[in-house]
């Protein structure tokens, strides 16, 4: 259950984060993801968060359900924990939010 709300959230974060940079930014920030990107651009952000959390949870719930069978798949779990922990290190470096400024 850990890795389903922790992935989850950081799902979320991303798209929030994401939808935060685009609206500061305008024009200099894109979605990095091309499926994620033609998804926005075609049907709208609200869209946009329903694909990125139910692709999150489906993953997720697979994911979970194989490693009843399959011990090896909670490597993969970790792996995409770490992935998406990486992920949301990138969007507060980007977006300044570790920088201190001065003056």
């Amino acid at each position: 259950m850990f890795y389903f709300i922790s992935i989850f959230l950081l799902a979320l974060f991303d798209i929030v984060a994401t939808h935060y940079q685009i609206i500061v930014y305008g024009s200099y920030a894109v979605e990095a993801n091309p499926v994620m990107r033609w998804v926005m651009e075609t049907y709208g952000i609200t869209t946009a968060y329903g694909v990125r959390l139910i692709t999150a949870i489906i993953g997720v719930s697979l994911l979970l359900f194989v490693q009843q069978h399959e011990p090896r798949a909670r490597w993969l779990l970790r792996f995409i924990l770490v992935a998406y922990v990486a992920l949301a290190c990138w969007h507060c470096y980007i977006s300044d939010l570790f920088t201190i400024h001065l003056g």
